[in-house]
């Protein structure tokens, strides 16, 4: 008899926690299990919407906190569960962790799992919001099976902060497809060619443009980086794209910038940057910085939560203090005029140490071996 497991995530926008689990229900619906997503559209549709073995169902989640839509969503994912009686429900992000797990206990779901893809509550909220979200964690992780987190910083972090207990939490990293990014053949400079960009050094990033990227710093970063003939390019789109295009103005790199939206040809596009950037004030486990250290190219990153895991300063890349700027300009500027170091330190970031963590046929290995053992 095939078992059925629902999987729930917030909203499906483009980033790695969603490209994870539409990976996840793919090749779980291609075993022995009935398999259901719940969400609310995004740039991901299409491609969730081709998995035509997977039962998707869109929900009205908001990311932030709105009483009356979330007590409507929270009584949707009940009525919708209450029908279906699935034998496993899996959660992911922080809203749809909470209510789809609240609802899964409420409607008898026996086997409830959240992954954590970085904790909801960091330093740069206030203290009222911080406390709040920490204590829904807490009452939350008390009805859960298990919590999965995908960096021992986010472990660590929960159990600091009160939220399960050491024996309810597994490791099972995030990871990408290595041969991917491995395989990539393109001429660099037809590629550069191609999306325009006339500069001979390129430095990149790929996010989601929201707060939790902090993107301005980026363009910071852009303006005090004296170097002729250089490009930025930031792969990606979303709410805070009008305030990063005037950041750039007032920059007067309108010339140098180019920001590409979201593509399909990552990979492809990746290739081209010399140096990668990431300015996340928080993150879980950054699936782009895999991506870079897949293509050989060197990191500078704020260092919090799971980057610290990832990058060894100095070594396979620079880490950061947030919201040193110019210290991340410094860094950047190294590698761009270092070209030995930029070389041997891209060389280390492709032989990343654990590899077979972070590859993502491993985490689903994983995630079917904690199904089958239940409780175990």
């Amino acid at each position: 008899m095939m078992r059925k497991v629902v999987h729930i995530i917030t909203k499906l926008e483009f980033g790695g926690a969603q490209t994870s689990t539409l990976y996840t229900v793919e090749k779980l619906a291609e075993k022995d299990y009935r398999v259901f997503l719940f969400t609310s559209p995004g740039y991901l549709s299409k491609r969730a919407e081709k998995l035509h073995q997977v039962s998707l169902k869109y929900f009205p989640f908001c990311r932030e906190i709105n009483p009356f839509w979330d007590i409507i969503t929270f009584f949707l994912l009940f009525k919708e569960l209450k029908k279906i009686k699935p034998d496993i429900v899996h959660t992911h992000s922080s809203k749809a962790g909470i209510l789809g797990r609240w609802a899964a206990y409420l409607s008898g779901v026996p086997l409830i799992y959240h992954t954590v893809h970085g904790f909801p509550f960091h330093s740069f909220q206030s203290l009222f919001l911080r406390s709040f979200y920490s204590f829904l964690e807490r009452i939350t992780a008390k009805i859960t099976t298990r919590l999965i987190a995908i960096t021992q910083e986010d472990i660590k972090k929960g159990l600091n902060a009160g939220i399960g207990e050491s024996q309810k939490y597994i490791l099972i990293r995030d990871g990408i497809e290595f041969g991917r990014f491995e395989k990539v053949k393109i001429e660099r400079e037809g590629k550069k060619k191609e999306l325009g960009i006339k500069e001979g050094k390129v430095v990149g990033t790929v996010a989601c443009f929201k707060p939790q990227k902090n993107l301005k710093d980026f363009v910071k970063m852009a303006t005090l980086l004296k170097i002729p003939n250089t490009a930025f390019v930031m792969v990606g789109d979303g709410e805070l794209r009008k305030a990063l295009e005037l950041e750039i103005k007032r920059g007067g790199l309108e010339e140098r910038f180019y920001l590409l939206g979201w593509r399909e040809d990552i990979e492809e596009v990746m290739r081209i940057f010399d140096v990668f950037v990431l300015t996340s004030l928080w993150e879980g486990l950054p699936k782009s910085l895999l991506e870079a250290f897949a293509l050989g190219i060197p990191a500078v990153a704020y260092g919090v939560d799971g980057i610290k895991e990832m990058i060894k300063n100095g070594e396979n890349g620079f880490l950061i203090p947030p919201k040193d700027v110019h210290l991340l300009a410094e860094r950047v500027r190294k590698l761009l005029v270092e070209e030995n170091l930029r070389r041997k330190m891209g060389e280390k970031a492709k032989r990343i140490t654990n590899r077979e963590e972070f590859d993502i046929k491993n985490m689903i290995e994983k995630i079917e071996l904690l199904y089958m053992a239940g409780k175990g």
